[in-house]
C-alpha cells in the first residue's frame, strides 16, 4: 500500500444541487484536497452525486490511494466528451419515436426544421404504418396515370404529395393509438436507465 500523507487540517463540504453547480464540483474538490482532509460530506440532487464521488476518493485516500481523486479530476472532460450525456438517456425501444421526436424540438433552430424532423422521427419510428400509408396513397395517382387521366409528369407529382401525406397521417394515427399506453406501461418516462450504454472509449467511472 503507498504511503499517502493526508493534510492536517480538516474541511467539511456540503454540495447544493443544480446541473450547472454540479459542472464545477469536481475541480472545486480535487483543489481542496490538495490542502484539507474531506472530513464531513454532504450534497443534495446532483451535490449528492458528487458529495458521493468525494467521499468514495476519500475513502480510498485514507487507505493508501489517491487514484479516486483522480479520477474525479478526469470528470469534466470525460463527462463533457461528445454523445456522453445523452448515452445517459437512451429511451427504451417502444419510446424511441417519441424521443426522437422531443429530441427534434430542443436541437431544432427553427419551427420548419423542428417540423421535418419531427416528421422524420415519426415516419421512420413507425416504418410499418409509414409504408402502408405510402401504398394506398400511391394507388389514386397510379390509376389516374393508368387509365389515361393524367400524364406521367403529372400523376408523379401528384403520387409524391399523396404519399406525403398518407405517410403522415398513418404516422400520426399509429403514434395516437400506440403513445398512450405504451407511456401508461412505462409509468410515463421515455428513458428507464436499462438501456444506457457509454460511448465506445469511454468505459463506466472508477475502470
Amino acid at each position: 500500500m503507498a504511503d499517502v500523507t493526508l493534510p492536517t487540517e480538516y474541511c467539511d463540504v456540503v454540495m447544493k444541487g443544480g446541473v450547472t453547480s454540479g459542472v464545477v464540483y469536481p475541480l472545486a474538490v480535487v483543489e481542496l484536497a490538495t490542502k484539507f482532509a474531506l472530513k464531513n460530506i454532504g450534497g443534495t440532487s446532483a451535490g449528492a452525486i458528487a458529495a458521493s464521488l468525494t467521499a468514495a476518493a476519500e475513502y480510498r485516500r485514507r487507505h493508501g490511494s489517491t487514484a479516486g481523486f483522480d479520477i474525479i479530476r478526469q470528470l469534466p472532460e470525460r463527462i463533457g466528451a461528445p454523445g456522453f450525456l445523452l448515452s445517459l438517456f437512451t429511451p427504451d425501444p417502444p419510446m424511441r419515436p417519441l424521443f426522437r421526436a422531443v429530441r427534434s424540438v430542443a436541437e431544432s433552430g427553427n419551427p420548419i426544421q423542428a417540423g421535418l424532423r419531427i416528421w422524420s422521427a415519426l415516419v421512420t419510428g413507425y416504418y410499418k404504418s409509414s409504408a402502408l400509408g405510402a401504398a394506398i396513397g400511391a394507388i389514386v395517382p397510379f390509376a389516374l396515370w393508368w387509365f389515361g387521366v393524367a400524364g406521367a409528369t403529372a400523376a408523379a407529382v401528384l403520387g409524391t404529395m399523396w404519399v406525403a401525406a398518407a405517410m403522415t397521417l398513418s404516422s400520426v394515427i399509429a403514434a395516437a393509438t400506440t403513445l398512450p399506453i405504451l407511456l401508461r406501461k412505462n409509468r410515463f418516462g421515455l428513458c428507464s436507465g436499462f438501456y444506457s450504454k457509454h460511448p465506445i472509449g469511454q468505459p463506466p467511472l472508477g475502470r
